[in-house]
């Protein structure tokens, strides 16, 4: 191989990652702007916001006691898009906190039993670069989550 061939694959190479790079997603700052916009389409109001990147809506709080990142939670749930597609919902799921999202770890301890509300999450505390199975890449997902029980 010569050098002019070489330089081309290089040359190459170097655009498709430049080009790449560009279509990662909204940057955080963009996936927060879209949180706030959503928020005040839909008039709502943030009644916490944790961890730079997940916003609460407690709609309804529930119990006094609430789960930990240990518990096991029966939840029902829809998710989706900025743009309001559904990618996914439940009903009676029964999950161990330690085994989900950060967005969710972080946002349903915020809920007693009997809790409804909205979690906002912003792409590094929800699936990244997608969870290969359907969920975009470097998305800002917003859930309604009903904390049916846990233990």
């Amino acid at each position: 191989m010569n050098v002019k061939n070489i330089m081309t694959i290089l040359v190459v190479g170097f655009l498709l990652t430049a080009n790449m790079s560009c279509m990662k997603g909204d940057t955080f700052e963009e996936q927060i702007d879209q949180i706030k916009d959503f928020m005040a389409r839909k008039n709502w109001k943030a009644d916490t916001i944790l961890s730079e990147g997940v916003y609460v809506v407690i709609d309804e709080e529930g119990s006094s006691e609430k789960p930990t990142i240990q518990s096991t939670v029966t939840v029902n749930y829809k998710g989706y898009y900025y743009d309001e597609e559904v990618f996914d919902e439940g009903q009676d799921l029964e999950l161990n906190l330690t085994r989900v999202i950060k967005g969710w770890q972080l946002g349903i301890p915020q809920f007693g039993k009997g809790g409804k509300g909205k979690l906002l999450i912003t792409s590094d505390k929800a699936y990244g670069e997608g969870n290969g199975i359907g969920i975009r890449p470097n998305a800002m997902l917003i859930f309604e989550i009903e904390v049916i029980d846990f233990k």
